[in-house]
């Protein structure tokens, strides 16, 4: 019995050992605004595409099946969407992803007549969600503030 505590010891540090490596604890994606895409332009529900830049600092690829976000300019509720297709964060690298998002046509109007009223004039935007990582059945919650200006913005 005493020579056999030596062994579990090992077989456990063992154990626990593999079960490490097998399941690494992801670090967080940067989520960054690449674009925007014009898809439909009405005056009461006009459809875009935020093109997103996805960065993953891990050493594995991480496959996203789904994302979700909502998006804020000038700290006012702008748009919602769902991405339009899963994509495979390559490991230590970036990938771009296309979210649909419908629009607030009333804040699209409100913050095109402030970007008119002031020429050069920055536009406050906040990209927040959450992007599934199936393999791993983790939910990455973001965050992202930051500012440029529209014709910036649009050209991307």
């Amino acid at each position: 019995m005493i020579n056999s505590l030596p062994r579990s010891f090992a077989l456990c540090a063992l154990l626990l050992g593999a079960c490490s490596t097998l399941s690494p604890i992801p670090e967080k994606p940067k989520v960054e605004v690449a674009g925007l895409r014009i898809e439909h332009l009405r005056l009461t529900d006009p459809d875009l595409v935020v093109i997103l830049r996805l960065t993953n600092p891990n050493r594995i690829s991480l496959p996203v099946n789904a994302l979700e976000l909502t998006v804020d300019l000038n700290d006012r509720a702008f748009a919602e969407g769902h991405s339009l297709a899963p994509v495979t964060l390559p490991a230590q690298g970036s990938t771009l992803m296309e979210v649909a998002v419908h629009a607030h046509s009333d804040v699209l109007m409100r913050t095109a007549r402030e970007m008119l009223g002031s020429p050069g004039g920055s536009l406050r935007y906040r990209v927040r969600g959450q992007a599934q990582v199936t393999s791993m059945n983790l939910a990455v919650s973001f965050d992202t503030p930051g500012s440029t200006d529209l014709t910036t913005l649009l050209r991307r």
